[in-house]
């Protein structure tokens, strides 16, 4: 690898996804500048992700990879920390993609104002760029009350991808909070940034789409384990004690997020392949965890999925399904 100490490290944890890997590589390709080296963490993957790794860094001198027994998704950041020579990081998942220019702006943003995290929209849809991200952060430099703000704004639940920031090195937790928590499923972006935002300064945000991300049946999103309520209940302690420290509103967005995620687990618990007493036992751990940590949800619709009555919780959970989709088609 290159002797020159890169601006940005590009972290890309790998699982099995050597459907995407190649055009998560192109997109880096496609970068056409050349202030950042590549480290690809093979986290144990049993398909030809390892070969396409490896193909790739034989070919490119300024990326390297790790291969390593599987951990989890934090482990294999924690690794690629590890090795990261850049002033920056940007964590992108195998099986997204960059879009084309988004290195550059990221660097003139780095230039312009050396602010501690540059974030920036996402899209889902590679043909209309449509922005995916929706959130109250005007573009350009947030310090002071303007970035209390922000802080507020992860509470929420609604910005809080690791993917879609790049972050200055020295701001990660030490390698062995990663350790310590290699094995969260669920929330585990949510709980890398919290110390993140606790200790940055400022934020620049560029308000249009530089990350590519791709939505398939194998995301963590659409699957259901018993696991992902234990873990989301250790992020949601985490959320509340950190947004207890930061500002009332903070904590009001928390309470609002923590009832959000809490819904979407019981979404995705019904709509997986799991016998209907499984679901039912499962449905009930779901909203006594919420209401032992939120006594009141701030959104109606939210609070009536994970209400006790049966009958309120199904009927909400199907219009709620039904604006959701609704939503996706006319937003």
């Amino acid at each position: 690898m290159d002797d020159e100490t890169p601006v940005i490290s590009i972290v890309v944890p790998v699982y099995n996804t050597e459907r995407y890997l190649p055009a998560c590589l192109e997109s880096i390709d496609a970068q056409g500048v050349d202030s950042f080296e590549v480290i690809l963490v093979d986290d144990g993957s049993t398909d030809g992700s390892p070969s396409i790794c490896d193909a790739y860094c034989d070919g490119h001198d300024r990326a390297s990879v790790i291969h390593k027994d599987n951990e989890g998704l934090l482990a294999a950041r924690r690794d690629g920390l590890r090795e990261a020579r850049g002033l920056y990081v940007l964590s992108l998942d195998s099986d997204d993609a960059l879009i084309d220019g988004c290195i550059q702006k990221v660097l003139a943003a780095i230039a312009s104002t050396s602010a501690d995290i540059i974030s920036f929209n996402f899209t889902m849809d590679l043909r209309s760029l449509k922005p995916s991200l929706k959130v109250n952060l005007a573009p350009g430099i947030h310090s002071g009350c303007s970035y209390e703000l922000v802080k507020s704004e992860l509470c929420a639940c609604d910005f809080n991808s690791v993917w879609n920031k790049v972050v200055r090195k020295d701001l990660f937790p030490c390698y062995e909070w990663y350790t310590e928590r290699a094995g969260l499923m669920h929330g585990e972006d949510l709980c890398q940034l919290l110390p993140i935002f606790d200790m940055a300064k400022n934020l620049f945000h560029i308000d249009e789409p530089l990350y590519y991300y791709r939505q398939h049946d194998t995301n963590s999103t659409k699957l259901f384990r018993d696991k992902q309520i234990a873990d989301w209940n250790y992020v949601s302690d985490e959320l509340l004690r950190y947004a207890t420290s930061w500002s009332v509103c903070s904590l009001q967005n928390a309470n609002r997020g923590i009832c959000r995620h809490y819904c979407d687990l019981d979404e995705i618990l019904w709509d997986c392949e799991l016998d209907a007493e499984s679901k039912k036992h499962f449905d009930k751990t779901i909203k006594s965890e919420y209401h032992r940590r939120v006594s009141n949800c701030p959104d109606l619709v939210h609070g009536l999925v994970l209400s006790n009555n049966g009958i309120i919780s199904h009927a909400a959970r199907w219009g709620l399904g039904c604006y959701k989709r609704l939503r996706r088609i006319f937003t």
